[in-house]
């Protein structure tokens, strides 16, 4: 029996596990760190570390039931994100002589892995929301940000319709996505309230012209009837 339990645990144990080989070429740094999800959430308070090889070589195990988001950082820096899943075994290289190009995934995952990386995903959501303060029309800006959010869901979308990625990664992307662009819109909408309290027409003149004195947080999150 307990043999036989033990066995059980292994193969479990081996289902649940994520292996991450991986290289780096350039300067071997001390040690690589990343993400370690508690309970499937991804931040850099939850961090672990490996120490590579004289080659530059190294590998990371996580346990983990479900798809999950795995950052890794160099030298306090982040290269790149892998979507990973229970049970498989992913590459990836670090090019540190490549400023453009540093993180690359060369398993059968690395158009996945290449579309993710490409996304907007500051560390900070006031980084993404910045671009969308220079337009002065609310409408047109939550417009603009309901595209992308179409968008970039939608390509995953034609990859889980096509088989190239697991139901799980594509409802892992798309909430990913979902909050992403939700935490954008909250954003904005927050930081065009205060600079309109802060300098009213002078900054916003056609969005407070469109809806006089209301919150201009209003006009983001429902259609206002004028």
């Amino acid at each position: 029996m307990t043999v036989l339990l033990i066995g059980l645990f292994a193969c479990q144990n081996s289902k649940n596990k994520i292996v991450i080989q991986g290289e780096i070429t350039g300067e071997i740094p001390e040690k690589v760190e990343y993400t370690n999800p508690i309970n499937g959430i991804c931040n850099w308070w939850f961090t672990k570390s490996v120490t590579p090889d004289s080659l530059g070589k190294f590998q990371i195990e996580i346990t983990s039931k479900e798809a999950i988001f795995i950052k890794i950082r160099i030298s306090y820096t982040e290269k790149g994100t892998l979507i990973a899943e229970p049970g498989k075994i992913y590459s990836v290289r670090f090019d540190l002589n490549d400023k453009k190009n540093t993180f690359s995934v060369t398993d059968k995952s690395s158009i996945v892995q290449q579309t993710y990386n490409k996304l907007p995903n500051p560390e900070h959501i006031q980084v993404g929301a910045r671009e969308f303060l220079r337009d002065t029309i609310a409408t047109k800006i939550k417009d603009t940000i309901e595209q992308r959010r179409t968008a970039e869901i939608a390509e995953f979308e034609k990859m889980f319709s096509e088989g190239v990625i697991s139901k799980d990664v594509f409802c892992l992307v798309k909430t990913d996505r979902n909050c992403y662009y939700d935490a954008v819109l909250a954003t904005v909408a927050w930081i065009k309230d205060l600079m309109a309290m802060q300098g009213g027409e002078k900054y916003f003149p056609k969005i407070l012209k469109t809806y006089g004195k209301k919150p201009l947080s209003n006009l983001f999150f429902r259609t206002p009837k004028l």
